[in-house]
């Protein structure tokens, strides 16, 4: 499938009763999907990605305005240099990836045209709850087209996503209260989803855009990204580790 027919059919979702979400008019160069084009350069066909990068939505519409046509959101985000760190650190190739987002469309802007990029997503709120239902079918259309072996899951809400969209998994991930008694079982951060005749391994990570203040709150003040990265080490499946 190439990205163009994935995002038409992004587009085609009922947003209806979205609670604000909007379409995304145009994809933006490299960068998330649907707001940019889902890889780190330009490719003709999406099937068969090995790695998948999973966020909870996109951003709000005046930031997705502001983005460079041909440049993405790359270059410009916090999210994205911690992101592209991990990825070295992990020793893993961002060009067998594809990053997407669970919630499809952009969030609306306030009358005051400002409007929060953090927390839980309108999408995923009392009222959007059709809507919400058609992302986790559009999920697993993505699952079915890419065929992924690993997930990366960035943040709590992008998790609680997953407990939705698969009643019957995540167990672990269904009650987290707070990271730091989540982590006091480190091997909750991974789960292996039967989908389709094929197991793909899914690896929550402390959300990338405020990595370093919840890494404190784990494993303590001053803490580095090491203990995390060690951890997410353990269940990346072999074939996808560069050396």
């Amino acid at each position: 499938m190439h990205i163009d027919e994935l995002f038409k059919q992004a587009n085609a979702l009922d947003y209806s009763k979205a609670n604000g979400m909007l379409k995304v008019s145009a994809m933006r160069g490299p960068g998330f999907f649907p707001g940019c084009i889902g890889t780190v350069k330009s490719v003709d066909n999406l099937d068969g990605f090995p790695i998948m990068v999973l966020g909870q939505d996109f951003d709000t519409k005046a930031n997705h305005d502001n983005i460079d046509e041909l440049k993405g959101e790359i270059e410009k985000n916090t999210t994205w240099r911690n992101l592209l760190q991990l990825f070295k650190d992990l020793e893993l190739e961002t060009s067998k990836a594809f990053f997407t987002n669970a919630y499809i469309g952009l969030r609306p802007e306030t009358g005051s045209g400002k409007t929060k990029n953090t927390g839980a997503s309108p999408a995923a709120r009392p009222g959007a709850e059709g809507f919400a239902s058609a992302c986790y079918n559009f999920f697993k259309l993505q699952l079915q087209t890419l065929k992924p072996e690993l997930v990366l899951v960035l943040g709590k809400e992008t998790a609680k996503f997953l407990c939705n969209a698969f009643p019957d998994a995540f167990e672990y991930w269904r009650n987290m209260s707070t990271l730091k008694l989540f982590y006091e079982q480190e091997q909750h951060i991974a789960t292996t989803l039967h989908f389709e005749g094929r197991d793909i391994v899914f690896l929550f990570v402390i959300h990338p855009s405020l990595n370093g203040t919840n890494r404190s709150l784990v494993w303590g003040k001053g803490s580095s990204g090491g203990r995390e990265q060690d951890l997410l080490k353990k269940y990346i499946p072999k074939m996808l580790v560069t050396f």
